[in-house]
């Protein structure tokens, strides 16, 4: 006897359909994101051609110095090292980098308070051994301390107003 057709396919369970794949969810996730990200660009974009404003050239010449930064010389700081056995010594001519706009604000405050930052730095790099302050490294980290603790010594409300510390020399002799 031959087997009837209908009774094949009910003896077959049917698969449930399955949703949408994996492949599908992450291309609906990278559509949202980039849409995320480029609708407000896009809102901004078009809403700042309403009012476009052509700047004179004594606007930009005065964003021009707010922007441009400035030397303004600290001095020298010559100490001996903290090696016990040898007499090593250093000598760094010091400059700190600002703003154009901040440059008289410092210099006044440096010279103000010159006496204190000096008393630091000295005290600060009489601790240094030869190795603490060797290399480019050494130097660096040297900046770096020099940087922050200066703005914290001269600018009480917390701005940083010097951006950089540079050496215009560094002579380590033994």
């Amino acid at each position: 006897m031959a087997a009837h057709p209908a009774t094949e396919a009910a003896a077959t369970p049917e698969v449930p359909k399955k949703g949408p794949g994996i492949v599908m969810w992450l291309l609906v996730a990278a559509v949202s994101a980039g849409g995320g990200f480029a609708v407000p660009m896009l809102l901004n974009h078009s809403t700042s051609h309403g009012d476009d404003h052509v700047e004179t050239k004594e606007e930009e010449a005065k964003k021009l110095s707010e922007t441009k930064l400035v030397p303004v010389s600290y001095g020298m700081v010559t100490v001996n090292l903290n090696e016990p056995r040898l007499n090593v010594f250093l000598r760094a001519k010091v400059s700190l980098l600002v703003q154009a706009k901040n440059q008289k604000m410092v210099t006044d405050l440096v010279a103000e308070k010159f006496v204190m930052l000096q008393s630091w730095a000295l005290s600060h790099f009489a601790e240094k051994t030869f190795e603490d302050v060797r290399g480019e490294a050494g130097q660096r980290m040297l900046q770096r301390e020099i940087l922050e603790k200066f703005n914290s010594m001269l600018f009480a409300d917390g701005i940083d107003r010097i951006l950089d510390v540079m050496f215009e020399e560094f002579y380590i002799q033994q």
